[in-house]
């Protein structure tokens, strides 16, 4: 026992102080009922109160902890406990104590915390405890006096102790007034290491679930800290902000590479939060370098929540949000602030530009780009290391957004390439008529020239029945347009990632990747060329890479490239596989590689070619360049000239005018 706990101690209390003197030696464990009368006296004089450390020792030794069997007995009979409602009172007035360099307060602690673990989980049966809310709050001032006095290795290795700070943040997170929020946030803050296993499940084991309840508590931490967006945060509200953020820039399992914080959270509506606790951080008058620091901390946790699958949806919620308007406008407020400003670029090239490829991004554009008109005209931003790659995703969001607008108000037929090889004439007089046709949620079937030599012509509900299988034994071409939802070359796709992928979606980016094939023929002819040129009669693909933003295109040959590892999943296109290699020329396959968050989303496509020429011709191209050493300039120059030189000059072989011709030679028939 350290000699301030001695019970003598209590004779050196002042004169007037000695009626109380008596009781307190004589009836340790009613004490503080006398103490209540006197502490005014007592509060005068910090010294008063150290004298009294005997009354703190006697009234929590932990021998007289009751029983279950006491407590039972004691609240069937209505009775409280003296050694608790001793020990509660002693809790309740311990912080008042005042700090003290003598070296007894490990000891003290020791004490308190058995008495603190057995209020904290006998709470509910115990009849004398203050409510709820108020015995939290007198142990978090417990916290807050030991930290103070030199006893945080001590406190913070402590078994179990954060699992009573865990339920006294979930208590009075509503419930307290500013003060005591900010005790409890420079409690959670001073653990060093949050993402240490047993700590957070001490954690939640006090909030009172599992990852889910401790993910909401987050996000009503920060929304209580941001009262208003457009009202700067209080201090309180930014430590309030700065426990949140705290723990989710640490959440990561380095061991399975997963971020399970994130994926608890996002359901939650935490991207609306944060969005809107950047507007509030942007007005507050916090420290520059503090300030900064949060602001930035919030841009990379929404950047990396984004990028979580699946990725379409989190990034419409962010651009609902205002995440855009955020970013123009942190850019105007702070200017000049390098790292600020290269994670805001980052921003714009890997997750805005690159989600321009979806119809249901595109949708929410104009919204979003009105609300920062103003602010990019600024000499401020303009003056940004951002602007240049504002301009990159400005010009790319406005050349998809005409695109976007000529698809939905231009009717487009596209088609599921052809299942029978044999039928090459797919007639425009039959496209017209099955376009006319076209009515809201009624998919047609269309058969083509080569059906209907074995079959009636069939369009409308009637053909519905016949399932692609039969259509396929019996000879017939199945073709179905655009608002049909196929699903043959993309069963692949887990259900999230199709979940995602609406018809409408579907359809549009159908759309953009014939509009941009047909566009970049050049690049891909040249490519094959090359190919095959190296090796011939090698089947290709062609991957139509939007993860970047602006399109690219690169032709890789079969089994190389994006599908170097073919997936299970590449075992269900196996029929469209083997009718490429069959029938070289007829049929391409396409892949469209989309975000998915950080990672890779991809949807094959069949193309169907109406006849071979451009094989054929492509091929007498590669073959004539076989010729050719590698290491002549005139290997590759061929191809340029083939592709630059108008057909009427005079001075080009037959070949390169064959060449020089193939884009305008056939309109290739794309499917799903």
């Amino acid at each position: 026992m350290h000699p301030a706990f001695q019970l003598q101690n209590l004779r050196t209390l002042p004169a007037q102080l000695q009626t109380a003197d008596l009781l307190l030696s004589t009836n340790l464990t009613r004490n503080f009922e006398r103490l209540n009368e006197h502490w005014v006296i007592f509060k005068a004089d910090p010294e008063n109160i150290r004298c009294l450390l005997p009354v703190w020792y006697a009234n929590l030794d932990p021998t007289t902890i009751p029983t279950v069997d006491a407590m039972n007995a004691a609240e069937a009979a209505g009775h409280r406990i003296d050694a608790v409602s001793g020990a509660a009172d002693a809790l309740r007035f311990l912080p008042f104590m005042g700090y003290s360099s003598e070296g007894f307060h490990p000891e003290l602690w020791n004490r308190a915390w058995f008495w603190m673990e057995f209020l904290h989980t006998f709470q509910e049966h115990l009849l004398v405890l203050p409510p709820k809310a108020e015995l939290y709050a007198t142990f978090v001032s417990i916290f807050v006096h030991f930290l103070g006095c030199g006893c945080s290795a001590q406190l913070r290795s402590t078994p179990g102790v954060r699992i009573i700070m865990g339920a006294a943040w979930h208590c009075l997170l509503d419930n307290s007034d500013d003060k005591k929020l900010r005790q409890i946030s420079r409690l959670i803050n001073g653990d060093e290491d949050k993402r240490h296993p047993h700590w957070m499940q001490e954690y939640m084991e006090g909030i009172g679930g599992g990852l889910d309840h401790f993910a909401s508590l987050l996000c009503r931490q920060v929304t209580r800290a941001v009262v208003n967006p457009t009202k700067p945060m209080s201090d309180t509200a930014v430590s309030l902000f700065n426990v949140a953020i705290g723990f989710m820039l640490r959440d990561r399992d380095s061991e399975k590479e997963s971020y399970p914080l994130r994926e608890a959270l996002l359901p939650h509506g935490i991207l609306r939060a944060l969005t809107a606790a950047i507007f509030s951080l942007n007005l507050s008058a916090t420290g520059p370098s503090k300030g900064l620091y949060l602001l930035t901390s919030a841009f990379n946790v929404v950047g990396s929540y984004i990028a979580a699958p699946p990725g379409l949806k989190w990034m419409s919620e962010a651009l609902q949000s205002g995440f855009l308007h955020a970013i123009v406008l942190v850019v105007v407020t702070h200017p000049g602030h390098e790292y600020l400003e290269h994670e805001l670029r980052a921003h714009l090239r890997t997750l805005f530009s690159a989600y321009l490829v979806y119809r249901s991004i595109l949708v929410l554009m104009p919204n979003c780009l009105a609300e920062v008109a103003e602010l990019v005209k600024s000499d401020v931003f303009i003056s940004s290391t951002v602007y240049p790659e504002w301009q990159r995703f400005d010009a790319l969001a406005q050349e998809r957004l005409a695109f976007l607008q000529t698809f939905e108000s231009t009717p487009s037929v596209v088609y599921k390439a052809c299942d029978n090889m044999k039928a090459t004439d797919l007639t425009s007089s039959a496209v017209k008529y099955a376009s006319s046709q076209i009515f809201v949620a009624v998919p047609f079937v269309l058969t083509c020239i080569i059906a209907r030599d074995n079959a009636n012509w069939q369009i409308g509900r009637r053909s519905i029945e016949l399932s692609a299988e039969k259509l396929q034994h019996s000879g017939h071409c199945l073709v179905r347009l655009a608002h049909w939802e196929a699903r043959t070359m993309n069963d692949h796709l887990n259900h999230t990632e199709e979940r995602q992928c609406t018809v409408q979606e579907k359809s549009f980016l159908r759309a953009l990747l014939h509009r941009d094939y047909l566009a970049l023929r050049a690049q891909i002819y040249t490519q094959q060329i090359t190919l095959w040129a190296q090796t011939p009669n090698q089947v290709c693909y062609t991957v139509f890479d939007y993860t970047h933003g602006p399109v690219t295109v690169t032709v890789y040959p079969w089994g190389e490239g994006i599908l170097d590892h073919p997936p299970s999943w590449m075992a269900r296109c196996h029929n469209h596989i083997l009718r490429v290699f069959k029938e070289p020329g007829l049929l391409e396959i396409h892949c469209m590689a989309i975000p998915n968050g950080l990672k890779t989303y991809r949807r094959l496509f069949s193309m169907r070619h109406a006849d071979s020429q451009i094989f054929n011709a492509l091929q007498e191209v590669s073959e004539r360049m076989q010729e050719i050493p590698r290491t002549d300039p005139g290997f590759n120059s061929i191809i340029a000239d083939g592709l630059t030189l108008d057909q009427s000059d005079s001075q080009l072989s037959t070949l390169q005018r064959t060449f020089c011709g193939l884009q305008s030679r056939s309109n290739p028939i794309l499917g799903v």
